[in-house]
């Protein structure tokens, strides 16, 4: 006996697809399967619109700036650290995203093992780094160079940072820790290769 539906039906093929069985009888491919966006980093495209990417991205947004040099951002966490997704517009195109993280580590060693982290899920992603930016630490002073628990009291103070960058076809990537005065900062940028920002100060609030 042949079931009738009563209404559309979601059917999967062998080969994975979905395809949507209609009452009568005939089939159709499913809107989920066409082709996914070409994204340059999330849902978001460079060179959109403050409103597509508030669009694209449906997260309660914070504003800053001025029309010229603009920029939204919200709460998120990344790799199990607290941060803001900030993304940044010239003349109301993107052509800067950062992740910034927020998260407080009573022992900073552990914002460096956070970039560890951060670095190991981006070469996952993107491969290896570029060759002058792989990573590793960079010692402006080598005080606390030969024990790894201080290594975050090394970047607080300024001794020690580290760059890893990659490089896409559109985007360039870099995972960077520094520090001065006791306080670290971890930020992971994504911007725009081929953007030419209108010539305007440029807002960087974070």
């Amino acid at each position: 006996m042949v079931p009738s539906f009563s209404e559309d039906q979601i059917a999967i093929m062998t080969n994975g697809s979905k395809v949507i069985l209609h009452d009568d009888g005939t089939w159709s491919k499913s809107e989920s399967e066409s082709p996914s966006e070409d994204y340059d980093f999330r849902k978001v495209k460079w060179n959109m619109t403050i409103d597509e990417v508030k669009t694209s991205e449906s997260f309660k947004w914070e504003d800053g700036g001025d029309s010229e040099s603009y920029y939204i951002y919200t709460e998120i966490d990344f790799l199990s650290e607290k941060s803001l997704l900030a993304y940044y517009f010239n003349e109301n195109r993107l052509y800067q995203a950062r992740y910034i993280v927020t998260q407080k580590h009573s022992n900073k060693t552990d914002y460096w093992r956070a970039y560890k982290r951060f670095v190991e899920a981006l070469k996952g992603k993107y491969g290896e780094t570029v060759e002058n930016n792989t990573g590793e630490p960079i010692w402006k002073d080598d005080l606390y160079k030969d024990d790894p628990s201080d290594w975050g009291m090394a970047i607080s103070v300024g001794d020690m940072l580290a760059i890893a960058s990659w490089e896409t076809p559109k985007t360039s990537i870099s995972s960077i820790i520094n520090g001065d005065n006791y306080k670290i900062d971890l930020n992971v940028y994504f911007e725009a290769k081929d953007f030419e920002k209108v010539e305007t100060e440029k807002v960087d609030a974070f």
